[in-house]
C-alpha cells in the first residue's frame, strides 16, 4: 500500500502550492444583472471577449443575478449577456488592469419584444460535430435514429463499426471502453451488447467519441472512450414525454417510455421508464477444410429479450457552492433463443464416412442489472472545485441452455447417434467504486488532480449435464466454478497552461496500480486453477495545440490499456454445438497501446486528423482444430498489431435548408503474432465514409438521409471481412403546436449492408462464410411532450456552453 498513497500526496502537495502561488495575479470581474423592475436577472449567460471578438471566458448568474469572471489578463474586453426573457446586452468596451477587482454597476437588461410564452428554446446543433479532441454525435438531432437500441445507434456513429460478435470499433481499433452518463460499464463482450440493446435511441441525447483520452480519464480501453449522454430535460417546473417506436425487418421490435423532469430553485428530479420487446435473427453460412474434411455449416437464431429499463436523478444544490446528486438505475431482462445450426461433414479419405450433424441450442435466460451512484460537488470558487463519487454496481444472470445434438449418415435421414447436453450457468458480477477530483484555475495554468478506486467481484458457476432419454445427469468432469477479483488503485495530475500568445499545452500522468486473480474449482486438475496477477503502469498523456486565426493544429500522445473481459478470462467451454466450441482464457495478458495524434482543424468545421496506434499484445480470437472435425474459438494474445489512420471531417450548407455532414477515415492496419501451429500476418487498408443530409422540407417536415461505406476490415484479429454499404433514412413532422412529433425511419433500406462476407486461411483452417443479420428494417415513432417545454432551463450551463468549453482558462 505504500507505493499507492506516493502519487496521491504528491498531487496534494502541488494543489497546495499553486493555490498559494495564483493568489496575487487574478485579475477579476464582478456584476449583477437587474431587470426593469430591479428584480435579478438570474441564470443569464454572460461572455467577457477581447476587443478583437475573440472569446475569453464565461459565467452563468446566481439566484441573485451576481456574476464572478476569475483569472483575466489586462487588456481591453466588453461583456455579452443572453437570457431568453431579455434583449441582448454588450458592454463598452473595459479596460482591465492585471490583479485588480472591478466592481461593475448594476446591469440593467430590458425584455424582449416577444412574450414568454411564444419563445422557444431549439436546438440547430450539428448531427455531427468535430472538435480538435473528440466527436459528438448528436443524436436527439438525427431523424433516422429513433426506434435504435443502443447498439444500432453506435453502429451508425462516424468511424464505429459493429463486427459480428457485437464488439465495438472505433475508427479500426478494438477495446473501446464504454461510459454511460460520464461513468464506465464494467461490461463486456455479450454482457455489454445486451445491456446497449436494452437502450432506446430516444432516451438518448448525443455520443461522445473519443480516441485519445486525457489522464483525467481511466486508461482503459485501446481504442478509446464512448460516453452515451442520456436526456435530461430539467426546468422550472414539470415536463416530459411518452415515447413509442416500432420497427420491422424480419423480426419486429418494440418498445413504449415515458419520462418526467421535475424542477425548483435548488432542486431537480428526473425519471425515465422503458418497457421494450425486441427479436433479433442472426445466422451463419460458411465452409470449412480443416485435417481432410469439409464442414458447411448453415445456422439461423432467433434471439427473444423482452423487459424493463428505468432510471432516475435527484440533484439538490444546498447552497451556490455545495450540490449532491444520487442517481441509480436498472435494467431487467428475460430471453429466450434458439438455434438451429445444420452441419454437413464431407471425408475427403472416406466418402462412406461423410455425417451430418443437427444440432438445436434453446436458452432462456434472465438478467438484472443496477447502478447506483452518489455525487458530490463543492464550487470552492469560482476557479475551483471538487468532485466526489461513490458507485455500486450489480449484474446478475442465469442461463440455461438444452442441447441436443443427432448425427445422421451423409443423406441426412439415418441416425448414427446422439449426444444430448445440458448447461446451467449462473454470473454474479459486483463493482464498486470511489473517485475524488480537484480541478484549479490561475492566471494561464489550470490544475487537475485526482484519484480513484475499483473493485470487480465475479462469481461464475458452470453446470454440465448429459441428457439420456430425457433425464439429465450432472457430468462433474466438465463442471466447474470459477471466480474473479480485480482491484485498481489509480491516480493522476494534469496541468494545463499557455506557453505562448497562441501556444497551448497540456501534460498529464496517470499511474494504475493492478492486482487480479482468478480461481477455477472443477475436479479436472491443471495450472490455471489460481491465476494471479500483480502490475503497475504509468500512462502519460501529453499534448500541444497552436491556434491562428481560425485555424488549430494540434499534437499529442498517450499510452493505454485493455484488461481481458471476464468472459475471456473464464476457462469455461461454450458449445453451439458439438463442432463450434468457446473456450476461455485465464492466461490472457492485458495488451497495451501507444497513441501518437495530429490534428488540423479550421473554424471549428473542417478538421483532418491522423493517428497512428501500435498494440502490443493484441487480443485475438483463434480457430483450433480439435479432433479433426471440431473447432475451438479461443482468445489469445498475439504479438503486434499497428493502425495509422487518416479521418476527415467536414460540415457544409448546400443551400438554404440543406446540410450535410461528410466523414472520412482511412486506416493501414497490420496484425502479426503465432501461436501454437497458428501464423497471424494480415495487412490491410480500411477505409470508412459516412455522408448525412439533414434537408428542411416545406409543411414543416424534417427528412434526413445517410449514406456509408465500409471497405474490407479484420474481424477477431485474424478474419478478413468484405466491404459493405448502405442507406438509412428518416422523416419527421411536428403537430399540436409542436408536442406531437410523428416519425418514419428506415435502416439500411436496400439491404445492402446487413450481410457480411468472410474468408481466412490459417492453422490449417481454410474458412469462407456468410455472417447474416437482421439489420435491413423499417420503423414508426411518436413522441407525445406535455407539461412546460418552453420554460428557460433551470441549468446554470448557457446558451454559449460548448464554446466556452474550448477556452483554456
Amino acid at each position: 500500500m505504500k507505493y499507492y498513497y506516493h502519487p496521491l500526496a504528491t498531487i496534494v502537495l502541488v494543489c497546495f502550492f499553486f493555490t498559494a502561488q495564483g493568489q496575487n495575479n487574478i485579475s477579476t470581474i464582478k456584476g449583477q444583472l437587474l431587470n426593469l423592475a430591479d428584480e435579478p436577472a438570474a441564470y443569464s449567460t454572460v461572455a467577457l471577449y477581447k476587443s478583437d471578438s475573440t472569446l475569453i471566458k464565461g459565467a452563468i448568474s446566481n439566484d441573485a443575478g451576481y456574476f464572478v469572471i476569475e483569472s483575466i489578463v489586462q487588456g481591453e474586453v466588453y461583456l455579452t449577456v443572453q437570457n431568453v426573457e431579455y434583449s441582448a446586452y454588450n458592454s463598452p468596451i473595459i479596460k482591465i488592469e492585471q490583479g485588480k477587482i472591478m466592481n461593475l454597476k448594476p446591469i440593467i437588461l430590458e425584455p424582449t419584444s416577444l412574450e414568454l410564452s411564444e419563445v422557444v428554446v431549439s436546438s440547430t446543433r450539428q448531427l455531427v460535430e468535430v472538435l480538435p479532441d473528440r466527436m459528438i454525435f448528436n443524436v436527439s438531432s438525427s431523424v433516422n435514429a429513433s426506434g435504435n437500441n443502443g447498439l444500432e445507434l453506435l453502429s451508425k456513429a462516424p468511424g464505429v463499426v459493429i463486427d459480428p460478435d457485437n464488439n465495438v470499433i472505433l475508427q479500426g481499433k478494438s477495446g473501446v471502453r464504454i461510459f454511460i452518463n460520464g461513468r464506465p460499464s464494467r461490461l463486456s463482450g455479450s454482457d455489454l451488447a445486451t445491456m446497449l440493446e436494452s437502450m432506446q435511441s430516444d432516451n438518448i441525447e448525443l455520443i461522445e467519441l473519443i480516441t485519445n483520452p486525457s489522464a483525467k480519464y481511466e486508461a482503459e480501453g485501446n481504442a478509446g472512450i464512448i460516453n452515451i449522454k442520456l436526456k435530461n430535460n430539467v426546468t422550472l417546473g414539470y415536463n416530459g414525454n411518452i415515447i413509442s417506436s416500432y420497427t420491422k425487418g424480419d423480426a419486429p421490435r418494440l418498445s413504449n417510455g415515458a419520462s418526467i423532469n421535475y424542477g425548483k430553485k435548488k432542486l431537480s428530479l428526473t425519471a425515465n421508464f422503458t418497457r421494450f420487446d425486441n427479436v433479433f435473427q442472426e445466422g451463419f453460412e460458411d465452409y470449412k477444410e480443416q485435417s481432410g474434411f469439409g464442414l458447411k455449416l448453415s445456422s439461423l437464431e432467433e434471439k427473444n429479450r423482452d423487459g424493463y429499463n428505468f432510471s432516475s436523478s435527484i440533484t439538490y444544490d444546498l447552497n451556490d457552492k455545495h450540490s449532491v446528486n444520487i442517481s441509480g438505475g436498472g435494467v431487467i431482462t428475460k430471453g429466450d433463443y434458439d438455434l438451429i445450426s445444420t452441419t454437413n461433414i464431407a471425408n475427403f479419405s472416406d466418402p462412406n464416412g461423410d455425417q451430418t450433424l443437427v444440432s438445436h441450442s434453446i436458452t432462456d435466460y434472465t438478467s438484472s442489472n443496477y447502478n447506483f451512484n452518489l455525487n458530490y460537488i463543492w464550487e470552492i470558487s469560482e476557479n475551483s472545485s471538487i468532485s466526489s463519487d461513490l458507485s455500486y454496481g450489480s449484474f446478475v444472470k442465469d442461463n440455461n441452455i438444452d442441447q441436443p445434438n443427432s448425427y445422421f449418415e451423409g443423406g441426412g435421414t439415418t441416425l448414427i447417434r446422439e449426444a444430448n447436453n445440458r448447461f446451467d450457468t449462473f454470473t454474479d458480477i459486483k463493482l464498486y467504486s470511489a473517485k475524488v477530483d480537484y480541478e484549479r484555475n490561475f492566471d494561464k495554468i489550470k490544475l487537475s488532480a485526482g484519484t480513484k478506486y475499483y473493485k470487480v467481484v465475479t462469481e461464475n458457476e458452470f453446470i454440465v449435464s448429459d441428457v439420456v432419454a430425457g433425464e439429465a445427469t450432472i457430468n462433474p468432469e466438465e463442471s466447474n466454478t470459477f471466480n474473479y477479483t480485480e482491484n485498481v488503485m489509480a491516480a493522476y495530475a494534469i496541468v494545463d497552461f499557455q506557453l505562448i500568445e497562441n501556444l497551448k499545452a497540456s501534460a498529464g500522468l496517470r499511474v494504475e496500480q493492478t492486482n487480479s486473480q482468478g480461481i477455477l474449482e472443477s475436479t479436472q486438475v491443471g495450472g490455471n486453477d489460481d491465476v494471479q496477477r500483480n502490475y503497475t503502469n504509468l500512462f502519460p498523456n501529453i499534448s500541444l495545440a497552436y491556434s491562428k486565426g481560425k485555424s488549430e493544429f494540434s499534437i499529442s500522445y498517450g499510452k493505454r490499456i485493455t484488461r481481458p473481459s471476464y468472459q475471456d478470462l473464464n476457462p469455461f467451454e461454450a458449445k453451439t454445438s458439438e463442432l463450434v466450441i468457446w473456450k476461455g482464457n485465464p492466461f490472457l495478458n492485458p495488451n497495451f497501446i501507444t497513441n501518437y495524434q495530429f490534428t488540423y482543424s479550421h473554424k471549428v468545421g473542417l478538421v483532418v486528423s491522423n493517428t497512428y496506434s501500435i498494440t502490443e499484445g493484441y487480443f485475438a480470437r483463434i480457430l483450433q482444430i480439435v479432433d479433426e472435425t471440431a473447432t475451438f474459438i479461443v482468445p489469445q494474445n498475439m504479438r503486434r498489431s499497428t493502425t495509422n489512420g487518416l479521418s476527415i471531417s467536414y460540415p457544409f450548407n448546400v443551400i438554404k435548408g440543406w446540410d450535410v455532414s461528410g466523414f472520412v477515415v482511412y486506416n493501414r492496419s497490420t496484425f502479426e503474432g503465432e501461436f501454437d501451429n497458428t501464423n497471424i500476418d494480415i495487412t490491410t487498408d480500411i477505409f470508412n465514409a459516412r455522408i448525412q443530409n439533414d434537408i428542411k422540407l416545406p409543411w414543416g417536415i424534417d427528412f434526413n438521409i445517410g449514406l456509408y461505406y465500409n471497405s474490407p476490415w479484420i474481424w477477431r484479429g485474424s478474419i478478413e471481412i468484405d466491404q459493405f454499404y448502405g442507406v438509412n433514412m428518416g422523416v419527421r413532422k411536428n403537430l399540436l403546436k409542436d408536442k406531437l412529433q410523428i416519425r418514419l425511419t428506415g435502416s439500411d433500406i436496400f439491404n445492402t449492408g446487413s450481410d457480411f462476407d468472410y474468408w481466412g486461411n490459417y492453422g490449417g483452417i481454410n474458412i469462407t462464410g456468410v455472417y447474416l443479420s437482421d439489420n435491413h428494417r423499417f420503423g414508426f415513432g411518436l413522441t407525445y411532450k406535455f407539461g412546460n417545454q418552453k420554460i428557460k432551463n433551470r441549468s446554470r450551463k448557457g446558451g454559449l456552453n460548448d464554446e466556452l468549453k474550448r477556452i483554456s482558462n
